[in-house]
């Protein structure tokens, strides 16, 4: 009878707290849309005075003199070329291959009709970057707060951590060329397809033990979809691979350990089977993503030739790379990190200059 009891009251217990996280899920969502909604209108208004300019620096080479982009479609050479239109299998190709970016390019040309002004180009340059300020709200509520099992949850924080790092995304100057500029295009879009990727591995990995086989394949599909669109937008998108596993290895993992903890002693056994499950699905979830990151790269160096660019030679409109005319190895090397250093501070500490940009755009 005792044991009765018992089972009763933890299956009552069991329910009350799913009814309470349903509700916990619900409350912070729906703070996080309407973060989200501030966010993107931030960052559309702000951009909203770039849709008068036209095309400029390296946007005429990719738009106005890349085949892919002023000639009617054609599957197979947009997903043979670079970004600026030539073979990218070609030892004079810049191996920048971003060919749904450059799908992009030609469907706004295909709603503009003609290439006079850039008005539709750079219209989809600010509806997109709206679109990514609002993903970067969801992508912190996933990672950091919804995927954080075990932690107590702190509403008025959690909503102050999403408004102040949205707003500082939308605002920072750092992103204005990605925007005004429209083939930096290719930024916005690979960070749009990188946060839905890690959105929907965070459903994957916080999924309950019972689903069905089939959302999880589908799950599975849809993350290794949207991650590969992020690398065919821009090269950088690759980095959701290792993003994804460091998550789950090292934030999501020590979540689950910290809710072990604090479980009743008398409790301990079921959590202990709960723990060596989290595992082994943990396990298994870092197994895919090595075999997708793997895929990708072996395809994507498939399709470039297996071969590097060759920066040195002015074939093919390549410019000549100054770094190849300084002998030493170690010159070299230590120009290249302090040049790379020393600009990345500069831009993301000291961006006042940066205000300068839209003008030119």
């Amino acid at each position: 009878m005792g044991n009765q009891h018992r089972s009763a009251r933890k299956g009552t217990s069991s329910r009350s707290s799913a009814k309470a996280k349903a509700a916990a899920d619900a409350r912070t969502g729906n703070s996080a849309t309407w973060i989200a909604l501030l966010c993107a209108v931030v960052g559309g208004l702000l951009y909203s005075n770039t849709l008068q300019n036209g095309f400029v620096f390296d946007d005429r080479k990719a738009i106005l003199e890349n085949i892919d982009v002023v000639q009617p479609f054609n599957f197979e050479r947009l997903f043979n070329n670079d970004f600026w239109g030539m073979p990218v299998a070609t030892s004079s190709s810049h191996k920048s291959y971003r060919p749904l970016t450059v799908l992009s390019f030609q469907v706004d040309h295909y709603i503009q009709g003609d290439l006079t002004t850039a008005e539709q180009f750079h219209r989809t340059n600010t509806i997109l970057y709206a679109v990514c300020c609002a993903l970067v709200v969801f992508f912190l509520d996933a990672l950091a707060f919804r995927g954080s099992q075990g932690r107590r949850r702190d509403w008025s924080f959690e909503n102050w951590v999403l408004s102040a790092t949205g707003l500082l995304f939308a605002v920072h100057p750092l992103h204005t060329e990605a925007v005004a500029s429209i083939v930096g295009r290719a930024e916005i879009l690979s960070a749009i397809f990188f946060c839905l990727a890690t959105i929907v591995y965070q459903r994957i990995a916080c999924r309950p033990s019972g689903s069905s086989a089939v959302s999880e394949v589908l799950l599975w599909s849809l993350w290794l979809t949207l991650a590969v669109s992020a690398t065919f937008c821009k090269e950088q998108g690759i980095a959701v691979f290792p993003l994804c596993v460091a998550w789950d290895v090292l934030i999501r993992s020590e979540c689950l350990n910290v809710a072990k903890s604090t479980v009743p002693n008398n409790d301990q056994g079921e959590a202990n089977k709960s723990h060596q499950g989290s595992v082994g699905a943990l396990a298994f979830r870092v197994a895919n993503v090595i075999a997708a990151v793997a895929m990708t790269v072996v395809a994507r160096m498939k399709v470039a030739g297996n071969a590097a660019p060759d920066f040195r030679t002015t074939k093919g409109g390549l410019q000549v790379n100054v770094l190849y005319d300084i002998e030493s190895p170690r010159a070299r090397f230590l120009t290249l990190v302090r040049f790379c250093a020393f600009l990345r501070f500069a831009l993301v500490a000291w961006c006042c200059d940066l205000c300068r940009l839209p003008a030119l755009y």
